[in-house]
């Protein structure tokens, strides 16, 4: 899996030392070619827990193991407002706000990787085979930007920095609706232009993203 940002591509290795700092403070930066986490190079080792927001039980098991996974070098997990392969994320209302419900377990896992200096990928959309979409079938690509500028306003809103956007995860909204990456990302840029933004897709990147 590749995730491409809008100013770099990292790849997957060992994370740098990086120094502690106090809550709400692990800020994720990227600087030319290098991935930054309170500006120690960082290199992602991610966890892919796409189904972490289906319930508050859900929520408590990934908290719970964040220690045990971060032990084993694991300082990235990844979770999806909207879909999985095997399970159904509904994160966003049809109006393409965020239900209040998931946003409130999406902070809880974000605050708590921010304790243990461990960085959360925030992914839109899943759309795939998920059954979100049934609810979802009508959005258009105005939609989808929507929902990709509400997540990153209320991520800025609240302040969270020890993440990155994934506005299309596998290039699935793309392949499924032709929608527009590029669109999503600029979307999420004019919410907070500070916000580091990423695709995952084997597509061509869109026109305003470097190739890898």
């Amino acid at each position: 899996m590749k995730i491409r940002f809008l100013l770099a591509v990292i790849g997957f290795g060992f994370a740098a030392m990086v120094p502690p700092a106090e809550a709400g403070q692990y800020r994720f930066t990227v600087k030319s070619d290098q991935v930054l986490l309170n500006g120690t190079p960082f290199k992602i080792i991610g966890l892919r827990v796409s189904n972490a927001l289906i319930s508050d039980e859900t929520v408590e098991q990934l908290i719970k193991n964040l220690d045990t996974f971060k032990d084993y070098g694991v300082n990235t997990v990844s979770v999806y407002v909207m879909g999985s392969h095997f399970g159904n994320v509904k994160g966003y209302k049809p109006d393409a706000s965020l239900d209040t419900v998931y946003a409130a377990r999406l902070a809880r896992i974000i605050e708590a990787a921010d304790k243990r200096g461990m960085v959360v990928l925030v992914g839109c959309l899943y759309w795939g085979t998920a059954k979100a979409e049934e609810d979802l079938k009508n959005w258009t690509q105005e939609d989808a930007d929507k929902a990709v500028a509400n997540t990153v306003a209320w991520l800025s809103k609240n302040k969270y920095q020890n993440v990155f956007v994934d506005v299309d995860n596998e290039g699935k909204a793309h392949a499924n609706k032709n929608w527009d990456d590029g669109r999503m990302i600029d979307a999420g840029h004019a919410a907070d232009p500070k916000m580091m933004m990423a695709y995952n897709c084997q597509a061509k990147p869109p026109r305003r993203m470097p190739t890898c």
